[in-house]
């Protein structure tokens, strides 16, 4: 199992990460965890890690993830 104390870390970088990106680019899952193994070093941010911090995002409805033409991971939209 993940260190969980590391997910929630790793959540945190993501969900800024997404909010940085929002509006401008679909960040997919690959370029998530593409920056994080950067961020963090391929040995401590393996691809299942990446996917539990992800999960706890768009379980809690911090971000959500959208199909159309392709996946991406973005935050929630609002309604008008």
């Amino acid at each position: 199992m993940e260190n969980q104390e590391f997910v929630l870390e790793l959540k945190g970088a993501i969900y800024e990460l997404i909010k940085e990106y929002h509006g401008r680019k679909r960040l997919k899952f690959g370029d998530i965890h593409k920056e994080m193994k950067r961020r963090y070093g391929a040995s401590k941010c393996s691809r299942k890690t990446c996917q539990a911090a992800v999960r706890l995002l768009t379980d809690s409805g911090e971000c959500e993830y959208y199909y159309a033409s392709g996946s991406w991971i973005d935050l929630p939209r609002t309604e008008a």
